[in-house]
């Protein structure tokens, strides 16, 4: 699993450890670089994880709420078929821009 983040063909472990004061310190700066570019890089991915993973559970949230309304309109279907229709009707002539009349029902109800 290592060997594909190695760049070269050899290990950190392979290089040999510098003798020189210079060479120690130049080496430890480059870790300390490198080391804070992981941490950074780290932070990222943690911050995006934790972003996807919002988002997965209000697209749960969502389906969940419309899986419930899905449900609420299929009863309603079933229960009532012929009125169910009607105010499916009205509201299609309502998006096309269609005007209703009002028309009396029985003796005291109106409706559009």
């Amino acid at each position: 699993m290592r060997s594909h983040r190695r760049k070269s063909g050899k290990q950190a472990t392979d290089k040999p450890i510098p003798k020189k004061k210079k060479d120690v310190e130049k080496e430890i700066t480059a870790l300390r670089a490198k080391t804070a570019m992981q941490e950074q890089e780290i932070k990222i991915k943690w911050r995006d994880q934790s972003d996807l993973f919002k988002q997965l559970q209000e697209a749960k949230k969502t389906d969940s709420r419309k899986e419930t309304a899905y449900k609420v309109v299929v009863d309603m279907m079933s229960a009532y078929p012929d009125e169910f229709n009607e105010l499916l009707k009205k509201s299609r002539d309502k998006k096309a821009g269609v005007s209703h009349t009002p028309v009396r029902k029985n003796n005291s109800d109106w409706s559009k």
